[in-house]
């Protein structure tokens, strides 16, 4: 489906239904204004006041004076004027039923939060664990034994204590909390206190046996909505009352906008992800969701016990609207309603972005959503906490880092990649339809340096009719050249998709072409024996939120590319970006970006562009890259570390992409002796083709390719497999490497003999590669005698084994 905003009510199957494009309005608040911890804070700065088992237990003014409790520096706060802090040391505090002595204030919130990185001077670093899971009291159903006091008298037999509201909590923001143990992790009751009600609840953990978190019996601020962002929360109970985030506030009518907004969530329960409304209630709520994954762990089958939506209204569909913005939602189904079942038609809902569902399959998907046909991995992860200690060695170890893998992974996922040496790159997009460049050399670069406007070089898809195509043809062209891997061009900077995505029609199979070519390759390149692997470009001149909304565009629509290309083809053996010079690898969201691919495709090699600054030092990839001959023949530090590989992509002609007339044309023999330059410094060559938009590879480039192919097939093995030179220089010829082989690569003949000055090992035998042709050695120089004549004027290769791997002084 196209990516844009759904709204409307779930009816099952939702035939001949009509999008409508609406804005999906989730005003979240701004930390640095409201929050005392802000570097912009400009609101009232009260007072501080510390948590710690190590302090004296006296006022809590000082880390050394610090309360034992936390419930004692609540009750010190002084007054309601805001901007006050309650700093806690990372331990476990076993306390239940807090409050503060009074709210925060408007432009000056209060703060409870955990030293978690110990930037707060607490000589700690971990989570603060508040467990109000005391099994006497705690952790069962009437009593409402939680994190969060609130009780109302009388509500059951067991609640003989006065009423009591969570409001005191209003304009509170609560922070690297892990909360768990109760009836609710961190929700707050606002009970007989129906008044506005804010609370910001950031990077914390709740587990309860009802709620993960939420808030109920409240009403909601215009500009500052009820929030939880990066939170994980998690309801361990199935039957009645119960959800990873509860959000009930008593509008009489529905509000045109979020009372409660959750943003980059993980919500998992056994019953369902999001609930509200009430039994007997009659308020509306509505719910703004963004970048978050609701997962229910639920499947039955009908004739067992199926939740009744991941997404539940208790008592009527009418009273609940979620906006869905870049979401994942995994259950047996995705809407319900708990107690008039048949009003679930009445639920409103937008979509907006990515919005995907993996239910039961009996189960319709509704309008605007997507349904996924395979196992989300990545999301299903997620049902994890972020650690449980309550003292992590460090708070990055609390989430899985793509950061943290080793050399030898590294190494064993990269064996077919320095094994394979020699791939070809193909540039292949609307671009081949014109097939020029009037103001620059690279027809891919078309649309942008001659400023060609969107809608107009749209068009080009409509022509762009590939009718000569064959991959199996291409594969045979690729292994003729000696070549073992192939990089297409998924999707360049153009923004026009090779392949079926869900996330726009500006792709190969929705425009005139009517083919998947990431399909259609992937099957050649497997019936080939080669590795195939794509490019794809985090820039994109097409994509409206590009340049109207980074972060969006990243979230709701790169990412998901990516994962479509990890997910729906199978295995593939490389990812390999390109367009990322503009913006630093966080805000590509780099290392989610690596995380994700390693999860989805553990075996492909990614390369280093992933942010501003990265080629060549970025730890995340699999290898590094450079580019064209003015990079290509200067020499790098990283050439030696066999850890991180590198590759020299390349063009026949001038031009990325077929471009009419291109030239100069580089020869065969330039091409040939390029590839050993490279492989002699322990890279690998990507050869690029641009073939025409009916999809052939042009006669002259094949030609160009056979030429190599025919010199590879004498002397692929210097090539194939290989190291880099171990001699810092010879007087002679380039050197490459494998086991206890030295392979030496002249483009003329020297004089009568071959030196290897520096060389520890005993010459065992040498020979002429291309024929088998004996050569004569001397151990005592070092020297390898040549015949009179080379038996190739592009590159001849002599081969010398040694009695073990190369020692050179």
């Amino acid at each position: 489906m196209t990516r844009e905003t759904f709204e409307g009510s779930y009816v099952p199957r939702l035939i001949g239904k009509a999008l409508l494009i609406m804005s999906c309005s989730t005003t979240a608040v701004t930390a640095a204004t409201w929050d005392p911890a802000g570097g912009d804070y400009a609101g009232r700065k009260g007072v501080s006041l510390y948590v710690s088992r190590l302090g004296d237990n006296s006022d809590g003014s000082s880390w050394a004076k610090a309360f034992h409790t936390i419930q004692a520096a609540l009750q010190a706060v002084p007054d309601e004027k805001g901007g006050h802090r309650v700093i806690v040391r990372p331990d476990v505090y076993i306390e239940a039923n807090l409050y503060p002595s009074h709210k925060g204030a408007e432009g000056a919130y209060n703060l409870f939060v955990g030293d978690f990185d110990g930037k707060l001077g607490s000589g700690a670093t971990g989570w603060v664990v508040i467990d109000s899971g005391d099994p006497a009291k705690g952790f069962k159903s009437y009593d409402w034994w939680s994190t969060i006091r609130a009780t109302s008298k009388g509500w059951s037999p067991q609640h003989t204590e006065e009423t009591f509201s969570a409001i005191i909590w209003d304009r509170w923001i609560c922070r690297r909390l892990y909360s768990t143990g109760a009836d609710a992790g961190l929700f707050w009751d606002c009970t007989n206190q129906v008044k506005p009600f804010t609370v910001v609840v950031e990077d914390c953990v709740g587990i309860g046996r009802a709620f993960g978190g939420g808030v109920g019996n409240c009403l909601s601020r215009t500009d500052e909505p009820i929030s939880f962002r990066r939170c994980h929360l998690y309801a361990l109970d199935w039957w009645g009352d119960t959800a990873a985030a509860y959000i009930r506030v008593e509008n009489t009518s529905m509000p045109d906008r979020p009372d409660a907004v959750l943003e980059d969530c993980t919500m998992v329960s056994p019953q369902c992800a999001l609930k509200t409304s009430n039994f007997g209630f009659k308020s509306y709520t509505r719910v703004g969701l963004k970048d978050c994954r609701l997962i229910v762990l639920n499947f039955s089958q009908p004739p067992g016990t199926p939740t009744d939506g991941i997404v539940q209204c208790v008592e009527h569909g009418k009273y609940q609207h979620v906006d869905f913005e870049d979401c994942t939602l995994m259950g047996y189904k995705v809407f319900g309603v708990r107690v008039n079942k048949k009003t679930v038609d009445q639920i409103q809902y937008t979509t907006k972005g990515s919005v995907q569902a993996y239910v039961q399959f009996q189960q319709d998907v509704p309008k605007g959503f997507e349904r996924l046909t395979t196992w989300p991995v990545d999301v299903f992860k997620a049902i994890s906490p972020p650690g449980t200690s309550a003292t992590p060695a460090t708070p990055d170890k609390s989430v899985p880092s793509a950061r943290a893998e080793t050399d030898e992974a590294r190494t064993r996922r990269a064996e077919w990649f320095n094994e394979a040496k020699f791939g070809m790159f193909v540039h292949w997009g609307l671009y081949a339809v014109p097939a020029r460049n009037n103001k620059g050399a690279y027809v891919s670069w078309m649309m942008n340096n001659e400023g060609i406007p969107v809608a107009e070089y749209e068009k080009y898809a409509d022509h762009f009719k590939p009718t000569k195509f064959d991959a199996k043809q291409w594969m045979e062209i690729l292994k003729s050249a000696g070549m073992r891997y192939m990089i297409l061009t998924s999707k360049h900077h153009e923004g026009f998709c090779m392949f079926d995505s869900k996330l726009t029609d500006y792709d190969a199979m929705d425009r005139a072409a009517k083919r998947d070519f990431v399909r259609e390759l992937i099957a050649a390149a497997r019936g080939a024996g080669v590795k195939i692997g794509f490019y794809y470009s985090t820039l994109d001149w097409h994509q409206p939120d590009y340049k109207a909304d980074l972060a969006k565009y990243v979230r709701g629509y790169m990412i998901p590319q990516v994962r479509e290309l990890c997910a729906n083809y199978g295995p593939i053996d490389c990812v390999w970006f390109d367009g990322e010079w503009d913006h630093p690898a966080s805000t590509w969201r780099a290392e989610e970006l690596v995380r994700m691919i390693r999860e989805l495709q553990p075996d492909a090699v990614i390369n280093d562009r992933l942010g501003k600054g990265e080629r060549g030092v970025n730890p995340l990839c699999d290898f590094y890259t450079r580019e064209q001959p003015v990079e290509i023949r200067k020499a790098t530090d990283f050439e030696k570390k066999r850890s991180h590989p590198w590759e020299a992509c390349l063009t026949i002609g001038t031009s990325w992409g077929y471009k009419k007339g291109d030239a100069p044309l580089k020869s065969g023999q330039e091409l040939i002796r390029t590839l050993v330059d490279v492989a002699s410094r322990g890279g690998n060559v990507l050869l690029n083709v641009g073939p025409t938009a009916d999809g052939e590879i042009p006669a002259p480039l094949v030609s160009r390719l056979r030429e190599i192919g025919v010199w590879m097939a004498k002397n692929g093995e210097s090539i194939y497999g290989t190291y880099g030179s171990p001699f810092a220089s010879l007087p002679a010829g380039k050197c490459t490497t494998k086991g206890n082989r030295l392979y030496i690569h002249l483009e003329s003949r020297p004089g009568d003999r071959l030196g290897l000055p520096g060389l520890r090992n005993e010459i065992k035998r040498a020979w002429l590669l291309a024929t088998g042709a004996s050569l004569a050695f001397d151990n005592g120089s070092k020297t390898i005698t040549l015949p009179a004549a080379l038996p190739d004027e592009t590159v001849a290769t002599i081969a010398a084994e040694l009695d073990g791997e190369p020692v050179v002084k």
